[in-house]
């Protein structure tokens, strides 16, 4: 239960970022966003779940959103030009 707490706080920082690109008009950067999470995610679920169950599945999960939660900060980041 901590893995996915870790997890859904992660996924609770970034969620909105979507809604964004879509009033935007920028669906295409979810579409890019969603696939390098799944090609972290995919990976991560073959190696761990067969060694570790549900625990692995989880920490995919965890460690997936980990790694493509800043790459998304740093797209709307750019996307709405903040901080030039």
């Amino acid at each position: 239960l901590r893995i996915l707490a870790i997890y859904s706080g992660l996924l609770a920082l970034q969620t909105n970022t979507n809604i964004v690109y879509a009033a935007l008009g920028r669906t295409r950067i979810t579409a890019v966003i969603t696939f390098m999470k799944a090609a972290c995610l995919v990976p991560l679920l073959i190696f761990l779940v067969p060694r570790y169950g549900l625990v692995g599945a989880a920490w995919s999960y965890a460690i997936s959103t980990a790694f493509y939660t800043p790459y998304s900060f740093w797209v709307l980041h750019r996307t709405l030009e903040l901080g030039h």
